[in-house]
């Protein structure tokens, strides 16, 4: 989907930023060269506790990128 995207618009997947805040999205972009985002991450996004767990289980789990 996003390197489709990118080619739709003329543009070097390398040179694009993908904003995510799901694990196969995120898989996604990385995995078509793009620089990611986990807007999960970020100041004042919306976790519950629950959350915030499962979201580190994710990340521990990772084996496609070490560097997100």
């Amino acid at each position: 989907m996003f390197e489709k995207a990118a080619a739709l618009l003329g543009a070097d997947p390398a040179k694009c930023r993908a904003y995510e805040d799901g694990e196969s999205g995120l898989e996604s972009a990385w995995r078509a060269n793009m620089h990611v985002v986990d807007v999960r991450a970020m100041a004042g996004y919306p976790l519950s506790e629950g959350l915030k767990v499962a979201m580190e289980e994710q990340r521990a789990k990772r084996d496609w990128s070490q560097a997100i």
